[in-house]
């Protein structure tokens, strides 16, 4: 359990640290072209709602300890293809591609 914790917390770690940081605003939309020469046409709530919170929970529910009647049992991804997948959402929560 101590090591899904430590997954969890270094996922989230580099989750955030990928992501740049704007200054807090409205639900105005956002700048028509980022650094990264995505066109955003989108306010920060839909941005939220549509992209970075469905990339979120999937980041949050990679990790799994589940205790039932048979015992403890621990899912966390373990192939490239998983941490490929868990990698996409990193960067669609991040806004670094389209979702």
């Amino acid at each position: 359990m101590k090591v899904s914790m430590v997954v969890a917390a270094s996922l989230l770690a580099a989750a955030l640290t990928a992501c740049n940081q704007k200054p807090a605003g409205s639900d105005a939309p956002a700048a028509s072209v980022s650094s990264s020469g995505i066109e955003a046409d989108a306010s920060i709530n839909q941005l939220m709602t549509l992209h970075v919170d469905p990339a979120a929970d999937a980041i949050w529910d990679s990790v799994k300890v589940i205790s039932n009647e048979t015992g403890m049992h621990e899912h966390r991804p373990s192939t490239s293809e998983e941490w490929a997948e868990l990698n996409d959402k990193r960067r669609c929560c991040c806004l670094q591609r389209k979702c």
